[in-house]
């Protein structure tokens, strides 16, 4: 049988301007599996016929709560001349799991952008790492989670401080406020919450969650992103539904609602003086409010957009 699939492959890959997908493990496996045994067939294909390789990394999130999505990695051809028998696997290896890197394989990482080189690795996070920021004048990390937790890192060598939070819900995202050591988090039940970024060591055996400066009224859906005004005294939450709201940090006060629009609310950013707020989602519209008052001032259309029904077939 394996015998009959290399040569169906060969002879795929014999015909001019032909491409071949395949799973080099021999078998479909969960993304972030380890290690992942990619077998010998692909080598043998490669010698038969080295053409380019593209690795790529597929895995499927919730990020809505009802439907699933598709994330997609390419890597960067591997020119088949340049790559052949040892080296071969280990450089299709290398760039799939590089299609992983920056959170899907639950790690957070520092790189020095000058040279990209990776100075941090932090691997205690149980799931995907949506969101990450510099707290403590950048000595400390802060990452949030879809396991529930807020991470504090020592930025200078990537060791574990303590959770910042009491382990409520999935996190979707997370902002950190512009002048306080705080940072707020948009869960996947709707919680919007707002925490001191600092150990977490005052907790009892009850699990007190004491970083904790105010927890706001729940959201009507998950909550997909988070912004501080300039001077942190506004914060805005947006939602798989079709609104934005507005809150007062200091009381917890809703201060205005953003409606119409058709889908979640993926983006929000503030102007520097205060007075617009810039929102984007899923139907690729940018909307800009005055979040004072909530009213419409301006509606972006970046491509035209047509409605198209599609219906799948077998």
């Amino acid at each position: 049988r394996g015998r009959g699939c290399l040569q169906s492959c060969a002879a795929v890959l014999d015909r001019p301007g032909r491409a071949l997908w395949i799973f080099p493990q021999g078998r479909q496996r969960p993304a972030h599996l380890r290690p992942l045994d990619i077998k010998g067939g692909l080598g043998i294909l490669h010698d038969h016929n080295p053409v380019d390789l593209i690795a790529v990394s597929l895995d499927y999130v919730f990020l809505e709560r009802d439907r699933p999505a598709a994330l997609v990695h390419f890597s960067k051809p591997i020119p088949g001349g340049d790559v052949g028998g040892p080296g071969l696997l280990p450089a299709v290896e290398g760039a799939l799991v590089d299609g992983l890197t920056g959170g899907a394989d639950k790690s957070v990482r520092v790189t020095r952008i000058s040279d990209g080189q990776e100075l941090v690795k932090f691997d205690n996070h149980g799931d995907w790492v949506f969101r990450t920021t510099w707290v403590a004048s950048g000595t400390r990390l802060l990452s949030a989670s879809r396991d529930r937790a807020m991470k504090l890192i020592d930025a200078t060598n990537g060791q574990f401080i303590d959770d910042v939070n009491k382990l409520l819900e999935p996190i979707d995202c997370m902002v950190r406020h512009p002048i306080e050591d705080w940072a707020a988090y948009g869960g996947a039940e709707g919680g919007l919450r707002l925490y001191k970024a600092k150990e977490n060591q005052d907790r009892t055996s009850g699990n007190n969650d004491v970083n904790l400066v105010r927890e706001f009224e729940r959201q009507p859906g998950p909550v997909q992103s988070v912004a501080f005004s300039a001077d942190g005294s506004l914060l805005a939450a947006g939602n798989t539904g079709t609104e934005v709201r507005v809150y007062e940090t200091a009381s917890g006060k809703k201060k205005a609602t953003l409606s119409g629009h058709a889908g979640s609310v993926f983006a929000l950013k503030f102007s520097p003086d205060g007075k617009r707020l810039y929102t984007a989602g899923f139907e690729g519209i940018i909307r800009v409010f005055n979040p004072a008052s909530g009213s419409l001032q301006a509606i972006f259309y970046p491509v035209p957009l047509t409605p198209v029904r599609q219906t799948a077939q077998n």
